[in-house]
């Protein structure tokens, strides 16, 4: 089993509990990204690794085009079924080295603790950056446990990317890092 079908599966076959096991760990996460950020009216965002929607309980109180993307169908479906949702998200099952968009059409995009799934980061990076507005947003969390600061910054650099901040908070499990994205 190649390790793309391997995480798919995984994520399909937890995504009834996958809430009550990461919200809270989701959570910090999200409110140190919201804090450092703004979000303006009709802005039209991205959160790739949706998964159960746990974004949208953060985004769903901004007026804004808000689409999710996960390849986990069982996730998509478990945020379907929330009974909660304001203002909810379209929901498009896709790869995320093969977004189904055209170029320069997001002004923020999410990548949250999704990276470390991925043999290759670098290919969806570029794949972000086509999809991302020129001088759009784009956040990522990355695992520290997976990630390295060094390592981190090498793959920015493969692909071009320029943080802004770094965040490295110790209550949280990820290195958070907000980019411009400036187009070569």
């Amino acid at each position: 089993m190649n390790h793309k079908k391997f995480i798919k599966d995984r994520y399909d076959k937890t995504a009834e509990f996958y809430d009550r096991r990461y919200r809270e760990i989701q959570e910090l996460k999200y409110k140190i990204i919201l804090e450092k950020i703004s979000i303006k009216h009709n802005q039209i965002i991205l959160d790739i690794g949706s998964g159960t929607g746990n974004s949208f309980l953060y985004l769903d109180k901004y007026n804004s085009f808000k689409y999710g993307v996960d390849f986990s169908i069982e996730s998509l479906k478990t945020y379907q079924r929330k009974p909660s949702r304001e203002n909810s998200a379209q929901l498009i099952c896709a790869d995320i080295e093969f977004l189904p968009f055209k170029k320069d059409i997001f002004e923020i995009i999410f990548v949250v603790t999704v990276l470390q799934n991925l043999p290759d980061p670098r290919n969806s990076l570029k794949e972000i950056k086509q999809i991302c507005q020129h001088g759009g947003l784009i956040v990522l969390s990355l695992l520290k446990k997976k990630f390295g600061m060094e390592r981190i910054k090498q793959i920015l650099d493969e692909v071009d990317l320029l943080p802004l901040d770094i965040i490295d908070d110790e209550k949280c499990e990820d290195i958070i890092i907000f980019i411009e994205n400036r187009k070569s």
